[in-house]
């Protein structure tokens, strides 16, 4: 608990993630519903999340730590859990806030925690941290541009590569994204100055103050970028649930392989450790001479090895020139080791496999059951 000496610094950290959480509210309003910047809306709304969630943990250096870790479950804000709630239950706990949270943020926080669309609940936070009305351009630029202690590196760098694809399809002004990217060209994010990189040579942008690196090239391809892997990563169903900026640690480990025709990934009996994503081209799985499945583009194999390490079931080839993205075990137990979120993402979707493959067998016995009587009384008759 905060003592009278340090309440007062607690509230003016609250004050700030208020403040904070109005300024993605209000860039929320302002990109609009373009679809090509859903991954900005995407990171925006997860930062809002955590500073929901961070909100509690002030809080409980305030007021009585179980009242609010109850009332923060209630809400469906424990730490990596987002689940949806009734009605009762939320309004149940936003009444036990009113109740307890002095007057000096407590209209704000009430609203910030309120199920309501980003627009009404940006006017409920208006009266103590206005936001200017910026167009989507000048919005884009603010979250580019903005101070790394505001804003997630993964946020600017989703925010400047939907951009500069925004200025190749649409009216989106070439000049203010150059110049957005000419200074995330300077973040002290690998991860932003990357995809400032790749902008600022997108654009056909010469950065005056420096020289650019010319981008990587694999086999005549040039190297996906660590935003490109992450969205490869999304498409996996064991990271479905993990958060975007913890896959851009998991992109860190990607290896990129070009495989030419005939050419075989792994046998049948191997030790399994590794995991592939298909970028481009096509493989087959086999055992001997029989082929019993072919995957494309964005497929995913070898993910259970990934966790067990067990023997390959079934031998992969390729069967025409094919990118793959190979995630290695033993670097992706590291990062389990120090990211928690990554392993309850996994834990929550073999769950969800394990429901699922429940339900299969529950169904099945049910026919038989059913099949079972009918033959008894044909019996009987």
């Amino acid at each position: 608990q905060a003592d009278a000496a340090v309440q007062p610094l607690v509230e003016q950290q609250i004050q700030a993630e208020l403040a904070h959480a109005a300024w993605s509210l209000a860039s929320l309003v302002d990109l609009g519903e373009e679809p090509a910047l859903v991954l900005v809306r995407t990171a925006l709304e997860n930062s809002l999340a955590q500073q929901r969630v961070r909100l509690f943990l002030w809080l409980a250096l305030l007021y009585d730590a179980s009242t609010i870790q109850r009332t923060r479950d209630a809400l469906g804000l424990a730490l990596g859990v987002q689940r949806e709630l009734a009605a009762e239950q939320r309004a149940y706990a936003l009444e036990t806030l009113d109740g307890i949270v002095a007057n000096l943020f407590k209209q704000n926080l009430l609203a910030l925690l309120d199920d309501l669309p980003p627009a009404p609940m940006l006017a409920r936070l208006a009266n103590d941290f206005a936001q200017p009305t910026l167009n989507q351009a000048q919005r884009i630029y603010a979250i580019i541009t903005s101070s790394e202690a505001w804003v997630t590196p993964w946020t600017q760098a989703i925010a400047l590569y939907a951009a500069t694809a925004l200025t190749k399809t649409s009216a989106a002004p070439q000049l203010l994204i150059q110049k957005a990217a000419m200074a995330a060209h300077t973040a002290s994010s690998a991860l932003v100055v990357e995809t400032a990189t790749w902008a600022l040579a997108t654009l056909d942008m010469e950065n005056e103050e420096s020289t650019i690196e010319k981008l990587a090239h694999i086999g005549g391809h040039k190297m996906l970028l660590t935003i490109e892997k992450v969205m490869i990563l999304k498409t996996v169903d064991i990271f479905a649930a993990t958060p975007d900026e913890i896959l851009v640690d998991i992109a860190a480990l990607l290896k990129e392989i070009e495989a030419p025709p005939g050419t075989t990934i792994f046998e049948k009996g191997s030790q399994g450790d590794s995991m592939y994503l298909i970028v481009e081209g096509e493989v087959e799985a086999r055992d001997g001479d029989h082929v019993f499945a072919r995957m494309g583009e964005r497929r995913v194999f070898g993910e259970m090895a990934l966790l067990d390490g067990e023997p390959r079931t079934a031998s992969i080839c390729t069967t025409q020139a094919t990118r793959l993205l190979r995630l290695d075990q033993e670097p992706f137990y590291e990062l389990m080791d120090d990211r928690i979120e990554v392993a309850r993402g996994i834990i929550h979707v073999l769950l969800q496999r394990l429901r699922l493959r429940t339900n299969d067998v529950n169904k099945l016995q049910a026919k038989v059951n059913k099949l079972e009587r009918a033959t008894n009384r044909a019996d009987e008759g």
